[in-house]
């Protein structure tokens, strides 16, 4: 989400995880500038990764990130398989959830562009900090009632989470890393992170559904709903990725700007007609952004809707561990794409464009 940041995060994502691609952008005047010959001139000059070559810094920040982003995914992941069951247990309908998933959706791209610039101003840090207040108090919000417009606010408070945690760690990550290990491919350090970012979600998502059916009646009994446990334990996870935020993540404070927000704000006409502009001249940009676009609304209502239909085709006993299972499955895969993308990358000679677009024909096929 940082604008003068060396490097750009470009994710390509539902609601609860996806692919990751990270490309090196240049950026002029807080406008993302792609130049067709950075993928041969890095072949050039950056060294191959090798994690048993590095300095033990590069190391222990690769390690430090890995955990981080376990932890935060890990968190969300306890709720990702049961959040469309918790919401039924609360009396909503198809049409409510899809309305919450909407109020999410909408807070996150409203809250994108003007946040953009913010962890520019105060500190990467200092945004992944309210980014993890913002879910604590979703989370609060949710376990305390059963009111359609106390969840709404709920989803609100996750979008704008989601807003401010967008890109803002993986820039510290890539600037301390090259900071660390000059003219070493990132990419593969990327690929570990989003590794752990992808288990974290799998292991979550098991967690998630074994949770409410092992402990549900303690749950019930209490005058809770069954599903309330995993959210419990994710506000509990969360508050753990607060203090390791806190104590882990080391930046180097940086002098306020109390006028940036403002500028944020100022700026969102601008942004979105640069941005336009730019996708009118690539047509590769466009057509990647149609295909994310058309990718996305096939795949997300899936995503979202699947364990209420699931759930009464399954025995009551063991239903929400079932679906948290095959949740699980998905982020698994994505680790696993993780762990492959470096070896990927090499065959098509650390050409991240010809990388995608064959990740994209496989898709397609």
């Amino acid at each position: 989400m940082a604008a003068s940041r060396d490097f750009a995060t470009i994710c390509c994502a539902g609601s609860n995880g996806g692919f990751v691609l990270r490309k090196p952008l240049r950026l002029t005047r807080g406008i993302v500038h792609v130049d067709a010959n950075d993928d041969a001139a890095r072949m050039v000059t950056e060294i191959e990764f090798s994690f048993a070559a590095l300095n033990g810094s590069a190391r222990r920040h690769i390690r430090v990130f890995q955990i981080h982003q376990f932890l935060d995914r890990f968190a969300m992941g306890l709720t990702v398989a049961v959040v469309a069951l918790a919401l039924t247990d609360r009396g909503m309908d198809l049409f409510q959830i899809s309305l919450l998933f909407g109020v999410y959706s909408l807070t996150t791209m409203a809250m994108e562009l003007p946040f953009g610039g913010l962890a520019d101003s105060i500190g990467r840090k200092p945004v992944f900090l309210t980014a993890v207040v913002a879910s604590l108090i979703s989370l609060v919000l949710f376990l305390s009632t059963r009111d359609f417009h106390v969840l709404a606010l709920s989803f609100a408070f996750i979008g704008f989470g989601r807003a401010l945690r967008s890109g803002t760690l993986d820039a510290w990550f890539v600037e301390t890393f090259n900071a660390a290990a000059p003219n070493v491919d990132v990419q593969p350090a990327l690929a570990k992170a989003q590794w752990a970012n992808a288990v974290g979600l799998a292991i979550g998502a098991v967690l998630g559904g074994l949770m409410p059916d092992v402990l549900g009646e303690v749950a019930k009994s209490l005058g809770f709903s069954i599903y309330d446990v995993s959210y419990v334990a994710s506000f509990g996870v969360m508050l753990g990725v607060l203090v390791f935020t806190m104590l882990a993540i080391v930046e180097k404070p940086r002098p306020r700007d109390v006028t940036a927000l403002m500028q944020g704000f100022a700026n969102v006409s601008t942004v979105i007609k640069d941005a336009s502009v730019l996708a009118l001249k690539h047509p590769a940009l466009s057509v990647l952004l149609a295909a994310l676009a058309f990718f996305l609304m096939a795949t997300n209502p899936v995503e979202v809707f699947w364990p209420t239909h699931a759930k009464p085709m399954l025995d009551e006993g063991y239903a929400n561990t079932v679906i948290g299972v095959v949740t699980a499955t998905y982020f698994f895969s994505i680790a696993f794409g993780a762990s492959l993308s470096p070896h990927i990358s090499r065959i098509f000679k650390r050409r991240h464009a010809m990388t995608l677009a064959a990740s994209f024909a496989v898709l397609v096929s």
